[in-house]
């Protein structure tokens, strides 16, 4: 026969929360869910409370409190004293005393008590610990939720960063922005009530000459089976979304928004595999309806017979709006080998040229299925071309100089490319300023630059949980200080 006490008035919250009474043997810990389970020849323990006989009275990390339970038995028989604890550390789990210590920022864990006759019968019940829940060092999220593969980062001119990125627990697009006392994190779209869908992949943020937050992600409605290319700016309080290509935009992090210096709008490069393409969408106007974006090809793959495709990589634009970009070409010959090349292309008026080729066709060029490439500009506005075997410098037309980052190159996969590339054009020497790189490398991420002479200092930045899902973004602040943003196992993390 099972008897449940519940008792109104000790279902109470969390430790830190109740009104406790002291007394000579401790402070009495209220208890909830009170059970007793008896057989019909014989009673349970009963009057089971617990004290807590030492301790703060709010626990933190590594503190520690002794507890102690007391009930009797009708019957007169000695009772025996069972603990478990859903999280923290039990110095014993048998007997009338114990001691509990917080060794992890949990939030909240619970501790159970039994009190137990000889014949068997029992009362037990149970009470919440509350364990402040500190974020690691450089996360800005509740690692309790995954972050996904990779984030986007800016700095403004107050040196304040912002960052976004897409839950994967809770699918929707993040933004992030710290005040210079906390991060503050807003639900631009996701999940919800007839509306939302998986957004939020591949998001990219940028700035205007204003402060005004720009970002392109990529969106799967309920009602759609296309990839939508999407943007969204903030008005005062609210977000607006407009959907800019709905015409199957897919990709892994192929989607790079800039602005233009030269219009302060924004600018997309990004992928549409249908058409085996790279894309440019450029606004014109208020930027909110779908009219207002003018999209144009880049590049279109078409050399093989087959499985044609065209991966955007990076992409920068000078002050005076001339455009940069670099994309991948990948396809298959009638012996369904696979072939690719890394591509760069200019435009500076109205249509795109694609006359250079920065890396010649090679086959096996599986990694290409990734981010190809990250993009920056030099002080005299020539690009720097960050991928896998280094940095490509365009140093005159058509004349591409490499310099290893890695003696071994940087880490690849047949899925995610995990690093970035900046260029702080204010500073001097070296003449074309100051270049900072992402560089994920043997299982650490390390956050490398140009010092005076042009040689590259390099900064441990930490160990990469999940190597294939630690996609970096790199900003400069006004001091020329390098920032970077990254995920690590599915944790988003800021230095």
């Amino acid at each position: 026969m099972i008897n449940r006490l519940f008792l109104a008035a000790i279902l109470a919250g969390l430790v830190g929360m109740f009104s406790a009474c002291g007394g000579t043997d401790g402070y009495n810990i209220p208890l909830h869910g009170l059970e007793q389970v008896q057989s019909d020849l014989d009673l349970a323990p009963s009057g089971l409370r617990v004290l807590r006989i030492s301790g703060p009275t709010s626990l933190q990390v590594g503190s520690t409190w002794e507890l102690k339970a007391l009930a009797s038995d009708p019957e007169g028989s000695d009772v025996t004293f069972h603990w478990k604890a859903t999280s923290g550390k039990l110095s014993r789990s048998e007997g009338q005393r114990t001691f509990f210590t917080a060794t992890e920022p949990v939030g909240r864990a619970e501790i159970e008590i039994e009190a137990v006759d000889p014949a068997g019968n029992l009362v037990r019940g149970a009470f919440g610990v509350a364990v402040p829940y500190d974020l690691p060092s450089g996360a800005v999220m509740d690692i309790r939720d995954s972050v996904g593969y990779h984030c986007s980062l800016e700095i403004d001119t107050n040196d304040n960063p912002h960052i976004a990125f897409h839950n994967t627990t809770h699918p929707s697009l993040h933004y992030a922005f710290h005040d210079g006392n906390q991060w503050e994190i807003e639900t631009i779209e996701g999940y919800g009530l007839d509306i939302g869908g998986a957004a939020g992949q591949n998001a990219s943020l940028a700035l205007d000459s204003s402060g005004n937050v720009h970002i392109a992600y990529l969106t799967q409605y309920t009602d759609q089976t296309d990839i939508s290319l999407n943007y969204a700016t903030k008005s005062g309080a609210t977000w607006d979304l407009v959907t800019v290509d709905s015409s199957d935009t897919r990709g892994h992090f192929n989607v790079t928004l800039k602005i233009n210096p030269a219009t302060n709008m924004p600018e997309i490069l990004y992928n549409s595999s249908s058409t085996a393409s790279a894309k440019h969408a450029v606004c014109s106007g208020n930027c909110l309806s779908s009219s207002s974006w003018s999209k144009v090809t880049v590049y279109t793959e078409t050399r093989g017979p087959s499985n044609n495709r065209a991966y955007a990589g990076g992409f920068a634009i000078e002050t005076d709006g001339t455009r940069h970009a670099t994309i991948s070409g990948r396809y298959e010959n009638s012996s369904w080998n696979d072939f690719g090349d890394l591509i760069y292309a200019v435009r500076s008026g109205a249509s795109w040229s694609t006359s250079e080729t920065i890396i010649p066709e090679e086959s096996g060029a599986y990694y290409y299925d990734s981010d190809t490439s990250r993009l920056a500009l030099d002080r005299d506005d020539r690009p720097l071309v960050l991928h896998f075997d280094g940095v490509y410098h365009r140093l005159s037309s058509n004349n591409w100089s490499l310099s290893e980052v890695e003696s071994s190159g940087l880490d690849q996969t047949s899925s995610y490319a995990r690093f970035d590339i900046d260029c702080d054009q204010s500073r001097t020497p070296p003449s074309s300023g100051v270049v900072w790189l992402a560089s994920p490398h043997g299982g650490a991420l390390e956050l490398v630059k140009t010092n005076s002479r042009g040689y590259f200092e390099y900064t441990y930045i930490g160990s990469i949980t999940t190597t294939a899902m630690a996609r970096a973004s790199i900003a400069v602040d006004s001091a020329g200080d390098g920032h970077i943003c990254w995920v690590d196992g599915g944790v988003l993390m800021f230095q």
